[in-house]
């Protein structure tokens, strides 16, 4: 009995020192989770009832658990590498459903799709046909970024106005204009004739334009 003891100690001990091992291959791995070793004491059993005292003959290794505390978040060069602080997993999806992870390594397939290991990072869409875009909160889809040509739209998605970025050179004389009133007439004006169909012209002009500054 007593040789059983001491065996069960140093299985218990070797199970241990295979997580802390195991812990400490890795530490550099991005998304690990550590384990930990938990034991439980044995005692001799007795078919003919329940003894008044027990007697133990040994430990076992009931359980090595995954520990879910959070780890260190560092800086990377990549702009898809993501982490979560607290609680959550990233939702990915594969051929075989649904896992989820906590390694935030991500990188752009081929057809655009936010992946690790070929598994498609899943979050909410974007209807980006709204001004300003908004989330589609409902059911989760393959997060995918377009790196094609974008079809042409309007500025506000209505086709109402049309919006411009222009730097004008301050240095250029501003030119003089006279403010019309919609609807207004014309004094001083000689009316030019209506050009036959036939017509061609060949002619420029220059303008000057001015911020105001």
């Amino acid at each position: 009995m007593a040789f059983q003891h001491g065996l069960s100690g140093i299985n218990a001990a070797s199970k241990q020192l295979d997580a802390i091992g195991n812990n400490v291959a890795n530490s550099s791995t991005v998304g690990f989770k550590g384990s930990r070793a938990e034991f439980a004491d044995m005692f001799a059993a007795n078919f003919y009832g329940v003894a008044a005292t027990q007697n133990g003959i040994g430990v076992n290794t009931t359980l090595i658990a995954q520990q879910f505390g959070q780890g260190n978040i560092t800086t990377t060069g990549n702009q898809l590498d993501l982490a979560i602080s607290g609680n959550g997993f990233f939702v990915m999806q594969n051929a075989n459903g649904i896992s989820y992870t906590r390694n935030g390594q991500f990188q752009i397939d081929r057809e655009g799709y936010i992946n690790n290991n070929g598994d498609k990072l899943m979050g909410w869409q974007v209807d980006d046909r709204t001004t300003p875009p908004s989330v589609q909160n409902g059911n989760l889809g393959p997060l995918k970024i377009d790196n094609s040509l974008l079809e042409p739209r309007p500025s506000d998605y209505g086709g109402e106005s049309m919006r411009f970025n222009i730097n004008l050179d301050s240095r250029n004389n501003p030119v003089e204009y006279n403010a019309l009133t919609e609807g207004a007439s014309l004094t001083g004006v000689t009316a030019l004739p209506v050009p036959p169909a036939t017509a061609a012209f060949n002619a420029a002009d220059k303008i000057k334009l001015s911020d105001g500054s």
